[in-house]
């Protein structure tokens, strides 16, 4: 995994704040987990505030998903009223919990995106700006 921040550039860095390459380099991953969870915070603003979908779903999730609601409406007219309850509850909190698994793979993505990006735009002779 390369670092948000190359590690020449942040040798130059702590060069000139005088800080030895040992600390560099730790130094170096608190910047990237600092990145990260800032990255993450942009991702998931932009997911919940677009105020479009932003994420296509596939013809193989909405024909299981079909499938899913034709399943839950059969399991729910063949329990009794406590079990329904249960079952309804169950439900809610495993979508909930799915919801969030989509924005955290949303996220990671975004993260993976902006690092990939990083990398093809810093590392080129066209454009190096981390010169």
């Amino acid at each position: 995994m390369k670092l948000m921040g190359t590690p020449s550039k942040m040798i130059e860095v702590g060069n000139k704040c005088g800080i030895q390459n040992g600390a560099v380099e730790i130094g170096s991953h608190f910047y990237d987990a600092g990145m990260v969870s800032i990255l993450k915070l942009v991702a998931r603003t932009e997911l919940h505030d677009s105020g479009v979908s932003l994420i296509e779903v596939s013809y193989k999730a909405k024909t299981a998903n079909e499938q899913v609601n034709k399943l839950f409406e059969t399991l729910v007219d063949r329990l009794s009223g406590e079990e329904q309850e249960l079952f309804k509850a169950f439900d809610e909190a495993y979508s909930c919990r799915a919801s969030f698994d989509m924005e955290d793979a949303f996220s990671a993505g975004f993260v993976a995106g902006f690092r990939y990006l990083m990398g093809e735009t810093a590392y080129s002779n066209d454009m190096n700006f981390y010169k």
